[in-house]
């Protein structure tokens, strides 16, 4: 397990600070061996990099990464999120459909465009936990409550060393 958390950090710190497109260039300016292999792979070396820490968290090795990510601040955070990611599509299909003007595109405009879509999304999220999945959550513990079913599995927890 120290193994598998030494690759994955070491794997993550070299995705976000071990390559410089620019040093590459000036040293090897006919080469794109690098560039094709960084752009290749890291977004699967870094998604395989987080999965092991999530599955090493869940097991109950995470020490305190896991302890950080199951703080129960978290759980509002993640519902409303989730119900963004749900509602940002229609947000910014809406916005981009309703433009029946130029614009001249701008670094101001789009960074002001993306944060706008960003709150609406999560307002809109907001709305979408507030509306289907508080009454739903409701409705299931009154159902399996008196099927009695109410009470979960329990959930197994790992020895941290």
């Amino acid at each position: 397990m120290t193994l598998g958390w030494i690759i994955s950090l070491v794997t993550i710190f070299l995705i976000t600070y071990g390559y410089d497109q620019t040093a590459i260039d000036e040293a090897y300016p006919d080469s794109k061996t690098e560039f094709m292999a960084y752009y290749g792979l890291f977004r699967n070396c870094w998604a395989i990099a987080l999965g092991f820490i999530v599955f090493a968290s869940a097991k109950g090795y995470g020490g305190p990464i896991g302890s950080f990510l199951a703080c129960s601040a978290f759980e509002p955070l993640a519902k409303m999120t989730y119900g963004a990611y749900l509602v940002h599509g229609i947000t910014m299909y809406y916005f981009f459909v309703n433009i029946s003007y130029r614009i001249a595109i701008s670094h101001a405009l789009v960074a002001f465009i993306a944060i706008s879509n960003v709150w609406i999304s999560m307002a809109l999220g907001l709305l979408v936990i507030i509306v289907f999945e508080a009454p739903v959550a409701q409705m299931e513990k009154l159902v399996f409550g008196h099927l009695g079913l109410s009470k979960l599995p329990t959930v197994i927890k790992y020895k941290t060393e």
